[in-house]
């Protein structure tokens, strides 16, 4: 059998699954990056190494010039800093409690199968002539799951589009432009959202503490992309993409 030829793109693409595929967990790179900054702290604990930067002091509010000296977390203060202020770090970053708290919510719905019946029940009710537009909207509202899109609603698009005689490849595509394309925006508050809105407010606190951004300031941008994800996804897939681009039949 001659051999099959691959072009250019077909060797780049083999190559990043191939070096994708060698990367660790992405516990393991964690663990590999804390063993890395304790190492550089040491280096540069014994170089006396130091940075002078502006800083807003915290009671006077006005902006200061300050000094600061590298500190090893490889050495005995280093290590008892690092055991004793596990808590009071994780307790001031105020995104995490609600990053938590969503994701406790989203995960438990996820699990025992409420966002996949609902997805699929809601392409099941959906008119032929409308499918790539809910399925593209679908994408995008999926993303208030985190990755149920990518787990669910893109190998049920080409299943659907299959069982209404299209190509699968077609409904797989406009899936994943859905889920991809639009997974920063919604119609709907997401965990995404809280977790931006409180790590936006604790850099503003440090310049002004009695100026709050509100959870809903960036919701109307949000519905306003959503529509115009969901009409760029849709635009791209004419009636007769399953036949010209697709290279096989269903069947």
């Amino acid at each position: 059998m001659p051999k099959e030829k691959h072009s250019r793109l077909d060797k780049v693409l083999d190559t990043v699954e191939k070096l994708g595929n060698k990367v660790p967990h992405p516990a393991i790179i964690f663990l590999i990056l804390i063993v890395i900054v304790g190492v550089l702290s040491h280096i540069f604990y014994l170089m006396g190494q130091h940075v002078t930067f502006d800083a807003i002091n915290a009671e006077t509010g006005a902006l200061e010039l300050t000094t600061t000296h590298v500190k090893s977390l490889l050495s005995g203060e280093g290590i008892r800093f690092m055991l004793t202020s596990i808590v009071s770090n994780l307790m001031s970053f105020q995104a995490l409690g609600v990053t938590l708290v969503a994701m406790a919510g989203v995960g438990f719905a996820e699990e025992v199968g409420l966002i996949g019946a609902m997805i699929r029940k809601l392409v099941k009710v959906v008119p032929k002539s409308s499918l790539t537009a809910v399925l593209v909207l679908l994408g995008v509202m999926s993303s208030i799951a985190s990755d149920a899109g990518y787990l669910v609603l893109i190998p049920l698009g080409a299943a659907v589009f299959y069982k209404v005689g299209r190509h699968p490849l077609a409904g797989l595509s406009a899936a994943f432009a859905g889920v991809s394309g639009g997974f920063g925006v919604n119609l709907v508050i997401t965990p995404v959202d809280g977790m931006l809105t409180e790590i936006l407010n604790d850099a503003v606190h440090i310049i002004n503490p009695s100026y709050s951004v509100d959870l809903m300031a960036n919701f109307y941008f949000s519905i306003a992309s959503t529509i115009l994800v969901v009409i760029s996804g849709t635009g791209i897939y004419p009636v007769d993409y399953d036949t010209k681009w697709c290279p096989t039949s269903p069947s």
